[in-house]
């Protein structure tokens, strides 16, 4: 059980380091903090948010995610944005130990944009202590969204996102994680990514999905049909096919190939503009972190050395060329 709550409005600006005035005007000037980028995809393109570092909104997150959110725990099934959790540990549990499994990947549709502001002050009205003024009580949950949400949106750019998006989806976990284990599936979530596992074929059928959908839908979420994977005996996500132990697919080490001999070779002249180094920097620490991961399960030793190598030369590339924040 959860036991945190900002006991007085005195603390909270405590906590945020700040004095009133300063976080009232930075809330006012709030859509400068954010820049907005274009981010392609295999089929057309979407725009979305970053959040311009060394500003106040962006100190306020951090400060809120450390001071607060640090704090409240999460289901054991939940893996997405949790410390000393990852998306590696997220399949783990998931490996097959020789018996014949069935998997089925659930995709959550536009996960933040279905989160509802009239959620996020429920869910976070939880951590405001019962015994502050009514006035001062609902002053600070205020602020809190206000610092944390843009346009009445959790949008996917805020460092408080994936909390919030936790917190809201924290009863629905619950919930289908009860569901699961009644019917010996076992289930693990990162961000919008659902993954269940079993030995039995049920999961793979409409009566199973429809039972999700129907627990989802409680808050506004919806499935992505189109984005639903259902395999037998191995299963193949973001880089790693987990099956009866977890490596990495060809595909995935042929990305990490391709931008590090992209920013090796010679005919390499700079970045296009900010955000394409903003793109490229998060690639190369995302591509770090999950062989970084990996690193750690590989029992074969020349292996070991070949991604440690890779490790350093993308922490090398990182230092060269994308050091500086946006």
């Amino acid at each position: 059980m959860n036991s945190f709550r900002i006991e007085t409005k005195e603390e909270f600006f405590k906590i945020l380091d700040c004095d009133e005035d300063t976080v009232t005007s930075a809330i006012k000037d709030k859509e400068k903090s954010y820049f907005k980028y274009k981010l392609q995809k295999k089929i057309g393109s979407r725009y979305i948010y970053g959040l311009v570092k060394d500003n106040l909104i962006y100190t306020l997150q951090k400060k809120i995610n450390r001071e607060i959110f640090k704090n409240i725990l999460f289901p054991d099934c939940v893996y997405g944005f949790c410390k000393r959790r990852s998306y590696f540990d997220f399949l783990v549990s998931h490996i097959s130990n020789n018996q014949r499994k069935y998997y089925l990947r659930l995709d959550i549709s536009d996960f933040f944009d279905s989160i509802e502001i009239d959620d996020i002050y429920q869910c976070l009205s939880y951590y405001i202590s019962n015994n502050i003024p009514d006035d001062d009580r609902d002053y600070i949950l205020q602020l809190i969204v206000d610092i944390t949400t843009l346009n009445n949106h959790a949008i996917q750019g805020a460092i408080t996102s994936p909390a919030i998006s936790n917190l809201i989806f924290r009863s629905l976990d619950i919930r289908i994680e009860k569901y699961c284990e009644k019917i010996g599936v076992h289930y693990t979530r990162y961000a919008d990514d659902m993954l269940f596992s079993s030995e039995s074929s049920y999961i793979h059928s409409y009566k199973f999905t429809n039972a999700i959908q129907s627990i989802i839908s409680d808050k506004g979420f919806y499935l992505n049909r189109k984005k639903t994977l259902k395999y037998e005996n191995e299963i193949s996500l973001n880089g790693y096919v987990v099956g009866t132990n977890i490596r990495l697919s060809r595909k995935k080490y042929k990305s990490i190939n391709k931008i590090i001999y992209t920013l090796t070779t010679s005919s390499f002249t700079g970045f296009k503009n900010n955000y394409h180094q903003y793109i490229t920097r998060n690639k190369l620490a995302g591509y770090r972190s999950f062989l970084i991961q990996y690193s750690r399960y590989i029992q074969d030793e020349n292996l070991n050395k070949k991604i440690q190598k890779k490790i350093e030369t993308i922490q090398t590339l990182i230092l060269k060329y994308c050091v500086s924040s946006i």
